[in-house]
């Protein structure tokens, strides 16, 4: 019998293994590869910052980007309240990169 994500989350111990269950589980089962949803953020981030006069047209923030920045906005919430969650989240925005970059 095939366990829930929050079965799954449960019986992990470690901060990669939850992460795992989220970018690989919940994440994927919800929005597919991460590749399509960092995409459309990337165009919407370019495009906001480009009207913003911002962002350089021929250097426009990437995929990749996106969820690197992802990992910053969490590392400024643990330093603001450490929570394991921001961990968590953290070493999945991480993954999610890497899936990016590397179409895994």
């Amino acid at each position: 019998m095939r366990k829930t994500a929050t079965e799954i989350r449960m019986s992990t111990d470690t901060i990669l293994e939850k992460a795992r269950v989220v970018v690989y589980g919940r994440g994927e089962q919800d929005y597919g590869h991460p590749r399509e949803n960092m995409t459309c953020n990337a165009q919407l981030w370019n495009a906001f910052l480009s009207r913003k006069g911002i962002i350089v047209k021929d250097n426009p923030i990437t995929e990749r980007d996106v969820a690197l920045m992802m990992v910053l906005t969490k590392v400024a919430r643990e330093g603001q309240t450490a929570k394991e969650d921001n961990l968590v989240d953290i070493a999945g925005w991480a993954e999610v990169a890497n899936r990016v970059e590397t179409g895994r």
